[in-house]
């Protein structure tokens, strides 16, 4: 059985003390924090009968505007990469590139992550 590689992700992401939600859904307008991170898998490569490739999406938004967007997203880049270190696993963020929510506005930076993984 294939890992979760979302829950693998956020996982990863709060035991790396990120002070910050990380989340795998937007939530609604009204309840939108100030900061947070989303995590989407939004693709996956099979590269043998036990090894795969997923392609996972890293948001990160910041109500606080353009420039704490970008810090945070430095951030988890930094975070990501030295996931490369943890066997069977494997961080490796692309980007990160600038765009706006296009319901609320929200400032965010999004970029690609690919954790590589085996079946249990």
């Amino acid at each position: 059985m294939w890992a979760d590689v979302e829950e693998l992700t956020i996982n990863y992401l709060l035991n790396s003390d990120i002070d910050v939600p990380v989340l795998s859904m937007i939530p609604a307008p009204e309840d939108l924090p100030q900061r947070f991170i989303r995590i989407q898998q939004v693709g996956s490569e099979r590269r043998t009968l036990v090894h795969r490739r997923d392609m996972i999406s890293v948001e990160c938004w910041s109500q606080l505007g353009k420039a704490d967007a970008k810090t945070l997203s430095e951030t988890v880049y930094q975070i990501l990469d030295n996931w490369e270190k943890v066997p069977d696993f494997g961080g490796w963020p692309a980007g990160p590139r600038f765009e706006a929510d296009d319901e609320t506005g929200t400032p965010l930076y999004e970029m690609r992550c690919i954790v590589s993984h085996r079946t249990d």
